[in-house]
């Protein structure tokens, strides 16, 4: 039987150690049952798909004035708000990986911009380590934050993480329309810079490929990172090629096996649900039958979300790599027979590496 450490003792000691425990925990920011704040970040928060954003002016890493003019490219922006470029290891590992990603935004024509609650000294300490070359504002006074609706005001206002952005990105036009939005219901999870380049322009330089055939279909599959990092959201890609007069069956369809892009589950990561293409409606004139199925070449693509640090941590410390396996099974059918189902074997190997916890000079840091 366990027992309470504080059962034996006596009272006036009781009272002390539990004095102690308080202070302890409003040092650190926190109370006796975790906050609301630490982990809410709705995917609703900020500016709506089709607004405009409104008109901002920052001082970046090197003390330059940018506004959204001297930022975006031909066609527009990505504009990211992260907690701290100091104390939050999320918001680090995500700019870190922006830089990684810039010529590739750069080729579809957009600019980038990340935005922090931090002073200009610690951004710029940040990025001098990193060697961040996009602008990267400290937003100290929260103005910028405020205006695009994404301050956190459930955090009190006498905390020093107050003025904290709900982190997350917009992609934004030349006219600064919000054509789209990224942000996770929890402040850790992150969208990688490929999951966003994928599903805004539909390709991105992934890992090794591989490759599985069968007499009815072709089956080249990647992830999107080949190193991943904890609370990172990465996307695994299958992009499959039928033989003229092939098809498999959707998965709305009804009485007949349909294609499945399945993921085994494990500790490790979250497996968010596949997407799959819009279907055709092929009508089966021998059958009288109107079913949903794909033909040539189409794509399925399965988000993923690596575990926290502290799930990891005996991968981290030990082989710093991660596998992923799943199945694909199907049933092909030309114009005239439908073949036996087939299940294919898919596996994934993922370098692991943890996130960036260097923390600025003590002198720097927001008291």
């Amino acid at each position: 039987m366990r027992h309470n450490q504080y059962r034996y003792l006596p009272g006036w000691l009781m009272v002390l150690a539990l004095l102690g425990m308080a202070t302890l925990v409003h040092a650190q920011g926190g109370n006796t049952q975790r906050a609301d704040w630490m982990d809410a970040a709705p995917t609703s928060t900020g500016l709506k798909v089709g607004e405009k954003i409104p008109a901002f002016r920052g001082t970046d890493q090197n003390g330059q004035e940018r506004d959204f003019q001297s930022i975006k490219g031909p066609k527009g922006a990505v504009i990211v708000f992260s907690r701290s470029a100091d104390w939050c290891p999320y918001c680090k590992t995500q700019l870190i990986e922006m830089e990684q990603y810039i010529d590739d935004f750069k080729k579809q024509g957009l600019g980038v911009v990340a935005m922090t609650y931090d002073s200009t000294e610690i951004v710029a300490d940040f990025a001098k380590r990193h060697n961040i070359t996009y602008p990267l504002l400290g937003d100290s006074d929260f103005n910028i934050i405020r205006a695009f609706g994404v301050l956190n005001t459930s955090v009190p206002e006498d905390h020093t993480w107050y003025g904290v952005p709900y982190p997350g990105t917009f992609i934004v036009d030349q006219d600064g329309v919000v054509r789209s939005k990224y942000f996770e219901d929890n402040y850790r999870d992150r969208y990688s810079a490929p999951t966003i380049l994928l599903r805004e322009f539909g390709s991105v330089a992934g890992t090794r490929e591989m490759t599985s055939k069968t007499p009815h279909l072709e089956m080249k599959y990647y992830s999107t990172k080949d190193v991943v990092r904890p609370n990172l959201h990465f996307t695994l890609v299958a992009v499959f090629q039928l033989p003229p007069k092939m098809h498999v069956y959707s998965p709305e369809v009804e009485g007949y096996i349909p294609i499945d892009f399945a993921l085994d589950a494990s500790p490790n990561f979250k497996i968010l649900p596949a997407a799959y293409p819009k279907s055709k409606v092929l009508f089966l004139e021998a059958i009288d039958e109107k079913v949903p199925v794909y033909e040539g070449k189409f794509r399925i693509t399965q988000d993923v979300i690596l575990a926290g640090s502290r799930e990891l941590q005996a991968l981290l410390a030990g082989s710093k790599q991660i596998k992923i396996t799943g199945k694909l099974r199907y049933q092909a059918c030309d114009d005239k027979i439908c073949y036996l189902p087939q299940t294919l074997p898919m596996e994934w190997t993922l370098a692991l590496e943890p996130l960036d916890t260097e923390r600025v000079p003590e002198e720097l840091r927001r008291k």
